[in-house]
């Protein structure tokens, strides 16, 4: 092959789109580690906030209460269905946590079986391609003999 035809190979549309997909690639697969890191602290970061509002906000209201001098107790009957409605709620968390978990590991798993499939489905494609050019172009048969 000349050098000529070698250079012209070099840069056919498939290898331009295979270099620029490797490095588009590449880029990405450097980046998610940081970006998931940021993500995991931005979360962290409202939590604290979230909890931190909660907190201050139940302090103010009882120090409001307190400083008026309004009665700050609840009946037993009152006391017991917030007791009850507190387990009802961190019951069904655990539940959409548990539910949230199973979507993610099958989407996982059904992640993992179409990058499995991919591969199955390019060898195949592979093959077929050969199987019909072959046919189709019976001169390179010939020339590989």
């Amino acid at each position: 092959m000349s050098h000529q035809e070698e250079n012209n190979q070099d840069k056919s549309a498939f290898n331009m789109i295979e270099k620029n997909t490797d490095a588009y690639c590449l880029d990405i697969e450097s980046h998610v580690p940081h970006i998931q890191q940021i993500l995991f602290d931005l979360q962290n970061e409202y939590y604290k906030a979230w909890k931190s509002t909660i907190k201050t906000n139940i302090l103010l209201q009882k120090q409001f209460t307190e400083n008026l001098g309004l009665k700050q107790h609840i009946s037993e009957n009152s006391w017991k269905i917030f007791e009850d409605m507190h387990e009802d709620i961190k019951k069904s968390r655990a539940m959409n946590h548990k539910l949230l978990v199973s979507v993610i590991e099958i989407n996982k798993k059904n992640i993992k079986t179409w990058n499995q499939n991919v591969e199955n489905f390019s060898e195949f494609n592979k093959k077929t391609i050969e199987f019909w050019t072959s046919l189709l172009n019976p001169k390179q048969e010939n020339k590989k003999s």
